[in-house]
């Protein structure tokens, strides 16, 4: 199942049985489509009364003779991501007609044949070095091949990299986030949950990242998560600490939680990374007062970690000493 946002808020939702979706962005109730009633789904540029140009979906429903359309140029997400998104998510169950597509693919046969005519010419420069082998020959043979082995081996990067690469992903959010580019951000590390949402990494820097830019985590998926993960107290430690957190920003009763926190992981280890969620909290619009209650929340797992390992450090030192 995948969740696409506009303005923070879930706009349309397609997973491999339906499609859910807001016709108007003020509705509070999203429209259900099942995908078994869809024959197919096709991509419209379309131009609005203002003469500005939007992309649409274009459902066309067995039961309907009108189709849907649903505007997607809008979403909080890249459109190529979108595009991408759907045909994974669909291409087995339903006719797309993605405009988007052949591009992708006659770019990539370019690419493929630039690399075979690249290979051929090492080939042929090797033949003249066998058949003509001389210092002058050999030296001419080093000035072809090294910048046609320089030129596929960029070819070859750039073919390879795929924008469904999670660590490539993760890293584009974590850079956006360093540049407080937090909308940028939470789009890279929402993607990188949809693609793998059974990594516990994954999910748990889509929830940091949701609380700095207000982003409603579901229930679905913290109930997913919750499957997965309640019985692995290392994993479980970070999702119940965001909890806390997340209480905390939302001005909602957060005590009784930290306190059943402290008493649930007395001497379990904590490593987390608070610098980014701190300086976003700079950043905020929050009252200074309101910045300094969350700082405390924060600071409590701060200095948690911190003990933690100071008191880990010293263990490890008396069982090295008595060894000797």
């Amino acid at each position: 199942m995948y969740i696409f946002n506009l303005n923070n808020k879930a706009n349309l939702i397609i997973s491999k049985q339906e499609i859910l979706f807001r016709k108007d962005t003020s509705d509070e109730q999203m429209q259900r489509i099942s995908i078994k009633n869809i024959k197919n789904i096709s991509v419209e540029k379309i131009y609005s009364s203002d003469g500005e140009l939007f992309t649409w979906l274009k459902l066309h429903i067995l039961t309907k003779k009108e189709p849907e359309f649903i505007q997607i140029s809008s979403l909080d997400m890249e459109l190529e991501d979108i595009l991408q998104i759907l045909e994974e998510e669909l291409q087995e169950s339903l006719t797309l007609e993605l405009s988007w597509k052949n591009k992708d693919k006659k770019k990539n046969e370019k690419g493929s044949k630039t690399i075979l005519i690249l290979g051929l010419v090492i080939i042929i420069a090797i033949i003249v070095y066998i058949f003509m082998p001389n210092t002058q020959n050999e030296v001419k043979l080093q000035k072809i091949v090294k910048p046609v082995v320089q030129q596929i081996y960029k070819k070859k990067k750039v073919i390879k990299k795929d924008i469904n690469n999670t660590k490539t992903l993760t890293n584009t959010a974590l850079d956006a986030w360093s540049m407080k580019e937090y909308k940028k951000a939470l789009n890279a590390f929402q993607k990188v949950y949809n693609l793998d949402s059974n990594n516990s990494k994954n999910f748990l820097n889509y929830y940091e990242i949701s609380l700095a830019t207000q982003n409603k985590i579901t229930k679905e998926q913290k109930d997913k998560f919750e499957n997965s993960f309640k019985d692995n107290k290392d994993i479980f430690i970070k999702y119940n600490m965001l909890q806390v957190i997340e209480l905390c920003i939302q001005d909602k009763e957060f005590l009784p939680s930290l306190k059943q926190w402290s008493i649930d992981y007395t001497d379990t280890k904590l490593n987390w990374s608070f610098q980014e969620l701190l300086s976003w909290l700079e950043e905020s619009d929050f009252t200074d007062e309101k910045k300094d209650q969350i700082r405390r929340t924060i600071g409590f797992f701060i200095a948690y970690q911190q003990v933690y390992n100071l008191e880990h450090q010293k263990l490890d030192i008396k069982e090295l000493n008595a060894s000797n």
